[in-house]
């Protein structure tokens, strides 16, 4: 089944190259003064493509995407800053993909290279043998050096300005 719809899609893509070849390659035998007339017909058709484009965000957001294993409209996408390919988990099945582009199809993210990506962060956080140093911080430490100059840039409203401890 999976080799089918991978020959299929390839087939797709074959096909929509063969097309825009095609069109090219009209366009150049007609030259400029041929493509006059149909200007407008493929101005509207450019504005159609790029409307159907846009317009599927906003559904997908609203109805929901169908989950190409399980074809229930539960697929959400995980929030990753500054990604190329979006990231998806189906709330029914569990299963990980992923794709580039809106339209593109869909790729299996379940392996080790993509785990990373759905790992959820750690509650300690980085700093895991960090203790704080207290109001009274010593300044020859980096922390008590930092913490100083907090101090000194941050003073809270209606607070009396003192001069820093010596």
């Amino acid at each position: 089944m999976a080799s089918s719809h991978r020959r299929q899609s390839t087939l797709a893509k074959i096909m929509t190259v063969n097309v825009a070849v095609a069109i090219l390659l009209a366009s150049f035998r007609l030259g400029p003064a041929g493509l006059a007339p149909y200007g407008l017909a493929l101005l509207y058709v450019a504005i159609g493509l790029l409307l159907a484009l846009l317009i599927t965000v906003p559904l997908d957001a609203l109805l929901g995407i169908p989950c190409p294993y399980c074809q229930h409209r539960s697929l959400r996408r995980l929030a990753l800053p500054l990604n190329i390919v979006s990231y998806y988990q189906c709330a029914n099945c569990k299963t990980r993909c992923k794709r580039s582009l809106p339209l593109a199809r869909w790729r299996d993210a379940s392996g080790p290279e993509d785990a990373a990506k759905y790992r959820r962060k750690s509650p300690a956080g980085k700093w895991l043998g960090y203790t704080h140093p207290g109001p009274n911080a010593d300044d020859s430490t980096c922390s008590g050096i930092l913490l100083r100059s907090k101090r000194l840039r941050t003073t809270t409203p209606g607070a009396e300005e003192s001069p820093p401890p010596s």
